[in-house]
């Protein structure tokens, strides 16, 4: 059990070095299932973008159903 304790541990060092290298990713971590999981880290820049993106679709769509019934 020791050889692959040690193996999951190299695994993982390589793959948080490998993460580094991206500013979207947390470490990688092994569940209690044996599972490696690489979690997105949350960005609020995104969620601004979307609802702003979000806001203009609806003034388009309401505007082009106010032209419709005009």
């Amino acid at each position: 059990m020791d050889k692959f304790k040690q193996v999951e541990d190299k695994l993982i060092e390589e793959l948080n070095i490998t993460l580094k290298n991206f500013d979207d990713f947390e470490e990688a971590k092994i569940n209690l299932h044996g599972d490696i999981t690489i979690k997105r880290k949350n960005t609020s820049k995104r969620i601004k973008e979307r609802s702003v993106l979000t806001d203009v679709f609806k003034q388009m769509i309401s505007n082009d159903i106010k032209k419709n019934r005009v």
